[in-house]
């Protein structure tokens, strides 16, 4: 029979596989819910831990390690387009707002 511990890493690593899923597809929201998911259930496989099987919890925390590397990588490039997509829309709110007085004065 396998460690509960185990099965709840392999259960980290499907959550993972979604996580970056939603990032890819920018559900962001549901990418960060995953993500608190994926956190404490890695976190409750400790309890689990057995000095027997030290090399599969080390195999299997290496690829949710892997994986977490990528996911960041995505919450890094997510951030970026989103301040750039803020900034943006700032220098279009700017914009509106000096056609507004331009159309104002000239109505006077």
């Amino acid at each position: 029979m396998q460690n509960q511990g185990l099965k709840m890493l392999d259960h980290a690593l499907e959550i993972a596989a979604k996580e970056k899923s939603a990032m890819e597809q920018e559900d962001y929201e549901d990418a960060i819910n995953l993500s608190i998911q994926r956190g404490r259930i890695t976190n409750e496989a400790w309890d689990y831990f057995e000095d027997g099987i030290r090399d599969e919890y080390r195999q299997k925390l290496i690829k949710l390690n892997a994986i977490h590397k990528t996911l960041y990588k995505l919450a890094v490039d997510a951030h970026t387009k989103i301040a750039a997509s803020l900034s943006r829309s700032r220098q279009e709110k700017r914009r509106m707002r000096g056609y507004q007085v331009a159309v104002a004065q000239a109505l006077r």
